[in-house]
């Protein structure tokens, strides 16, 4: 695994450096008024046709660089999204679109604009809170739940939970996983208890 190295420069070289090389900046934003189903923004991602999709705390938005057009639950419609709370959303490296929930992941049907939705409640109840999603090169999908580290077979719709050894009292801490990065054969977990890599 190669480590990565940034070398720090000295202080009174940063300013003028900085000031010489930043072009200027300019921001849009979006909120209700764009039409964003909320402020709180818990994640974005970009399809391949160029369509930021923004996930929220109160549905999910599909940004054409206009307007906003959303996506929310609906009660008796098993083909919306199955929590209006978001916690993140993901493109695989197939183009699918996944949405993190509290109350599973969500996978986006882009021919019909509906949503599949993946209980992991199996799994154990705080597993169904989705945080974020990453992929390995296996295109096997892992996921951070409240309730552990989640391995996803996308093609097959299994799931398992992986157990992270710990010794520490934190251990509830531990298990409620906050963040995944898949960097090459190693997944990066953080979690309230402390980062570990795991070998997957």
């Amino acid at each position: 695994m190669l480590l990565r190295f940034v070398r720090l420069l000295p202080a009174w070289v940063l300013p003028g450096w900085l000031a010489a090389q930043s072009p200027p900046v300019a921001f849009q934003r979006l909120t209700l008024q764009e039409g964003l189903p909320a402020n709180f923004a818990t994640g974005v991602a970009q399809d391949s046709l160029g369509f930021a999709w923004i996930s929220t705390v109160n549905g999910l938005a599909r940004f054409d660089g206009l307007r906003c057009q959303t996506f929310d639950r609906q009660s008796g419609n098993p083909r919306s999204l199955s929590h209006r709370v978001l916690r993140c959303v993901y493109r695989s490296r197939a183009g699918t679109l996944w949405v993190g929930t509290q109350e599973g992941l969500n996978r986006f049907e882009p021919h019909t604009q509906t949503f599949r939705r993946f209980s992991l409640a199996s799994l154990g109840p705080d597993c169904n809170l989705v945080r974020r999603v990453t992929e390995t090169d296996d295109g096997r999908m892992w996921l951070a739940t409240k309730g552990g580290l989640v391995a996803f077979d996308p093609a097959t719709g299994r799931c398992a939970l992986v157990p992270i050894p710990t010794d520490s009292p934190n251990r509830p801490n531990v298990a409620s996983v906050r963040q995944v990065l898949a960097d090459g054969p190693t997944l990066w977990v953080g979690t309230q208890g402390g980062l570990f890599a795991y070998a997957w």
